[in-house]
Formats: C-alpha cells, sequence, structure tokens
C-alpha cells in the first residue's frame, strides 16, 4: 500500500471564526463539524480526494495529545491554495482579510508567480497562489 496522508489538522483559539475564515474567506467546502457540549470541536474541509483539513480546538487537541497548548507558538507550515485567475487570488486574500485574517503580502506578481500571503486567526501562513493551469480537482465526497 501507498503511504498516504489523510489529515491535516490544525489547533484554533477561535473555532467558529475559523471556519468563517477557511469557508467564506479562502472558498474551503466544510464537510462536518464535530459535536460538544456547547460549541463545536472539530471542522473538517474536504481538500481533494482523500485528504480534509481539520480545524480543532485548543481543549480537543490537548484532550487528544496530552499536550498543552498554552504559551507561544509559532506556524512552522505554509498552507497553499490555488486559483485559477487573479481576480481569484485577490478576491480570497480580500475576504479572509475581511474575516480576521492578518496581511503578510498583497496580492502581486513575484518571481514564483501571482501570489498572496497572510496568517489565519492562529498565527498559520497561508499563501493564494495563480495556477491558471490547475486542473479541475475531485473534492472528496
Amino acid at each position: 500500500m501507498k503511504p498516504a496522508l489523510y489529515f491535516i489538522t490544525v489547533v484554533t483559539k477561535d473555532l467558529n471564526n475559523a471556519i468563517k475564515l477557511y469557508q467564506e474567506g479562502l472558498g474551503l467546502p466544510l464537510t462536518a463539524k464535530g459535536p460538544g457540549n456547547e460549541e463545536p470541536v472539530y471542522a473538517k474541509f474536504d481538500l481533494q480526494h482523500g485528504l480534509s483539513l481539520v480545524l480543532v480546538t485548543e481543549q480537543q487537541f490537548q484532550e487528544f495529545t496530552h499536550i498543552d497548548t498554552q504559551g507561544s507558538r509559532s506556524s512552522q507550515v505554509i498552507f497553499s491554495l490555488p486559483k485559477t485567475s487573479r481576480e481569484e487570488v485577490k478576491a480570497a486574500y480580500e475576504q479572509a482579510i475581511q474575516l480576521g485574517g492578518k496581511s503578510l503580502i498583497v496580492p502581486a506578481d513575484r518571481e514564483i508567480g501571482y501570489s498572496a500571503s497572510l496568517l489565519d486567526l492562529d498565527g498559520n501562513v497561508i499563501e493564494i497562489i495563480l495556477d491558471e493551469e490547475l486542473p479541475e480537482i475531485m473534492l472528496a465526497e
């Protein structure tokens, strides 16, 4: 069997606002929300066949891993989200900023191509990149 990556899990301080940023700002399809006593404890976004992004609350992460989430932590991962036009890059960037993302690099031409970068609500780096030749990716069902 070939090795595979199933989930990318990201810890968030405010799950509801993180859902808005990833769903409404970046256009990722929300496919599940996990139950909690009062609030959901996770949200799942299917990215492509067999790969999902999961956002979990700090409390859920701590219960699952027994790792203390208190204190500072920094992102060591860059999420790169492709778009097929400059307009889509700019629109996703602007919507994410309106929903609380923090601008790092505004949409512009760079050596690597047209892109923009921002921080999500928990300091994770998101790059929105132009790929005009992006093939249709079938989302997991």
